[in-house]
């Protein structure tokens, strides 16, 4: 009885480990802005706009995005270059 073999065609692994790349830096890069917005010393109704007015967007025009209301503040592609470790961050 033979095995079945899995082409490495159909495995997606790659296409997985970069989703989740692109969820770590896309997170990364909120925590560091609202990190810098707190460390400002602005106060809370202030903090609290800022929170509802940003938001970021996967997948869309880039492999995330970074929005205040609806306009673009940053767009972002990732690149993983091979035998890079996605557990690093």
């Amino acid at each position: 009885m033979t095995g079945i073999v899995k082409s490495v065609l159909h495995d997606a692994t790659p296409s997985w480990n970069g989703y989740n790349y692109q969820g770590k830096v896309g997170l990364y890069v909120c925590l560091v802005n609202i990190l810098k917005e707190a460390q400002a010393g602005v106060e809370l109704p202030t903090f609290d706009s800022f929170l509802d007015e940003y938001h970021i967007e996967y997948e869309w025009i880039e492999d995330f995005s970074i929005k205040k209301m609806t306009v673009m503040c940053l767009f972002t592609r990732l690149n993983i270059k091979a035998k890079t470790s996605l557990m690093t961050m």
